[in-house]
């Protein structure tokens, strides 16, 4: 069971260290003189501003017998989860990456493993342009040293397409990689290979095909390590770690231009260590950072959340836990303006250390906390905010799960009270009427033709006062045009669902009474099912009057662009492959340098047109690539004209369907025939010899009666005549080898 405590903590607000750059110790005193202020001493304990923090909706553990660590989670494209991080429960060696995509509730759509005889270890991936995903961490099966930077590039369907190593011959590690804007890639991490005697920040940029653009170290003599790395809006790079300041570590921010040449770094740290492990670009153009502080606070360590402007100048920071020790490993800045920020704690929770969650407002001042976790060992490394405003938690536990440790996901619904919907709105001027009692507005919402859609939520603005009483229509399935009719009761601060008709558009007005001035309502419709991808429109029908005995005003119909998340599937298909001379016995044959045409039947299965290749190969050569446009639920047959130029020998003919957008059902995207053999010309029989009894069974099939495919053997014609005589008795008595 998973358990879920909810706890006060202790947080500081107090200005930290912040060093020169070249790393000289700075006093107390000497922070206080140049920032004007005083560091405080005193740790407050304070309650969180809500006593209700939102709860675990679920959670999932994957797995094996051994150790499974989770480093890094994103919700994906689709609205479904992907973890990576490495596994010692399968694969090819001691440890492997281990890239793991999920529906939308956290059960396993599909996993894949990545590496060698040796350990590799995942700790960065993000989902990609093209829909694939990127993964970065330590290979020790390939590369030329002890350990080496590692990306592998995959698929939607997580199949490699590539992978780079780069280092040198000590030990290289990488622990971030985003995409970056031109397409390429940005690794970070620390190398020992070029360092300067001890670890130094390693940055190296890629082209989109993962090789090297340049690469830059940042550091001196003492040890610094890199775990983070973004790219800012103005196109530099932005690196976050911890560098060795003599007395402990300290949080390093390293800020370099697009070219990887360091423009500033600020250090932040006190007496003792403190370790950064995410920084992020804020809304207001400044950098946060998360890790934890054993200068501050009141434990061993504490969440640390610092913020700075664009030039990373300290503006506040505040620090969270309790008497023992809490590290955070990521952050966001969530929707609100605030922060969430995760990692572990063993002074809270269920267990000897927990899943931690703590949310900020923009301030960094601490709204409420959660813990998950059991009585064993469970530690977060990845958090996100999630479409629906919940949360998503990624690391491993010791608790639950099949082996020592495994993967654990755990969804975080949406903060208690807080309305989900769309940024967009329509705000309706009505006129003036008589002051309170109000009597109740009745409205009506139009939804376009969109099989198996409900209504989520409808949140009305009553006067520019935001009302957000809700009662939330869940089951309420339409088909077609469909009216759903509804009252709001100003007195009683709620609505009423009356009823759900199907009718003809447009719809009848209703008699509908306004007594409110400014009036808005937001709705937010979402499909049963996932994925959220598609833009509809939303039709209101508003009608009023000033009292029973005026004309009724009617606005009419009001076609309003808004974001509607509706379900479409994408799914293409190979059905079939075949040659023209597929039944042939003992199999199909084909002149050297000649032509055989071939069948692929290709379905588009999804619920929307669809652009894409499909790619025909003679074992792996390939022989052809097409594109093709396909409308909804149509099916084609690809003809393509073969010319066998390849060497003699058997060959297995296969076609493949590119993966499009967001698809999930992979596994019918290939398709594969059966063997095909090129052989000399006038071998009837595939024995690669021609013989006589190639010449008495092309003439059995003379005149195309009965008609022999194998025996077609100038230009697949369908006709078996002279200029096919003519080829056998040209080759006649010739032998392979």
């Amino acid at each position: 069971m998973l358990v879920l405590c909810f706890l006060p903590f202790t947080f500081g607000t107090r200005l930290i260290d912040v060093r020169s750059q070249d790393r000289t110790p700075t006093t107390r005193q000497d922070i206080e003189t140049a920032q004007g202020v005083t560091l405080s001493s005193r740790a407050g304990h304070l309650e969180p501003e809500s006593s209700t923090p939102p709860s675990a909706q679920w959670d999932m553990t994957y797995g094996g017998q051994y150790d499974d660590f989770a480093y890094s989670a994103i919700q994906t494209s689709d609205g479904r989860f992907a973890l990576a991080g490495y596994t010692y429960s399968s694969g090819a060696g001691l440890s492997d990456f281990w890239l793991v995509k999920t529906d939308a509730f956290g059960t396993m759509v599909w996993n894949k493993t990545y590496g060698g005889a040796m350990r590799d270890e995942a700790f960065s991936m993000i989902q990609t342009s093209d829909g694939g995903y990127a993964l970065a961490g330590i290979t020790r099966s390939f590369g030329a040293g002890m350990g080496d930077f590692w990306l592998v590039k995959t698929d939607g369907a997580g199949t490699m397409l590539w992978n780079m190593t780069y280092g040198g011959t000590s030990t290289d590690e990488a622990r971030s990689v985003v995409q970056t804007s031109d397409g390429g890639y940005v690794l970070a991490g620390y190398t020992m290979s070029i360092a300067i005697g001890a670890p130094n920040f390693w940055l190296v940029k890629t082209d989109a095909s993962g090789t090297m653009q340049w690469n830059e170290t940042y550091g001196g003599t003492t040890p610094e390590y890199a775990y983070s790395v973004i790219q800012a809006s103005d196109g530099g790079y932005l690196l976050a770690g911890y560098l060795d300041s003599y007395s402990g570590y300290d949080m390093w921010l390293v800020k370099t231009y697009s070219n990887g040449t360091m423009q500033w770094n600020q250090t932040f740290g006190g007496q003792y260590n403190d370790k950064a492990f995410s920084v992020i670009q804020t809304s207001d153009g400044g950098y946060a950072l998360a890790g934890y502080t054993d200068s501050l606070g009141t434990g061993a360590t504490d969440f640390w959340l610092v913020k700075t402007d664009a030039n990373g100048v300290m503006q506040w920071n505040q620090s969270y836990g309790e008497a023992s020790t809490d590290e955070a490993y990521d952050l966001v800045q969530t929707n609100d303006g605030g922060y969430v920020l995760t990692g572990w704690t063993a002074s809270y929770g269920a267990g000897g250390i927990d899943f931690w969650l703590v949310k900020t407002d923009s301030s960094g001042s601490a709204q409420w906390n959660q813990t998950y976790g059991g009585t064993g060992e469970d530690e977060a490394f990845s958090v996100v905010q999630t479409t629906d405003w919940g949360y998503a938690l990624a690391g491993y536990t010791y608790s639950y799960g099949a082996g020592d440790a495994d993967f654990w996901l755990v969804k975080v619904e949406r903060e208690p009270g807080r309305m989900f919907v769309d940024p967009a709105e329509r705000t309706f001027y009505l006129p003036p009427t008589s002051p309170p009692p109000y009597p109740r507005y009745n409205f009506s919402i139009m939804v376009e033709n969109l099989p198996q859609v409900r209504v989520i939520s409808c949140s009305i603005e009553w006067n520019t006062t935001a009302v957000n009483i809700t009662r939330e229509w869940l089951g309420i399935h339409f088909d077609g045009w469909t009216m759903l009719a509804a009252e709001w009761n100003f007195e009683q601060g709620y609505i009423d669902l009356l009823t759900a008709v199907t009718q003809t558009w447009p719809p009848q007005a209703l008699d509908i009474t306004f007594a409110v001035e400014v009036f808005k309502v937001e709705v937010e419709i979402r499909s049963i099912n996932a994925p959220f991808n598609t833009l509809v429109d939303i039709y209101y029908q508003e009608a009023w009057a000033d009292n029973p005995d005026n004309p009724l005003v009617v606005l009419g119909d009001c076609p309003y662009d808004h974001m509607l998340f509706v379900e479409h599937t994408r799914d293409v298909a190979v059905l079939d492959v075949t040659t023209c001379k597929d039944g042939c016995k003992p199999f199909p044959t084909v002149s050297q340098n000649y032509t055989m045409h071939i069948n692929v039947t290709v379905e588009n299965q999804g619920s929307l047109a669809e652009s894409f290749n499909v790619t025909v190969y003679a074992n792996s050569t390939l022989i052809n690539q097409t594109e093709l446009v396909l409308p909804v639920a149509t099916s084609t047959v690809l003809t393509i004209k073969w010319n066998a130029t390849l060497a003699y020998g058997n060959y297995t003919i296969s076609a493949m369907a590119d993966v499009v957008e967001n698809e999930t059902d992979t596994e019918d995207n290939t398709c594969i025939d059966g063997t095909v053999l090129v052989t000399i010309p006038g071998d009837v029989n595939g024995d690669f010899q021609v013989k006589p009894k190639d010449l008495n069974t092309l003439l059995a099939a003379y005149g195309s009666r009965p008609y022999n495919p194998n025996c077609d053997l100038a230009g697949d014609d369908h006709k078996i005549g002279p200029q096919d005589l003519n080829m056998l008795l040209s080759h006649y008595g010739q032998h392979y080898p």
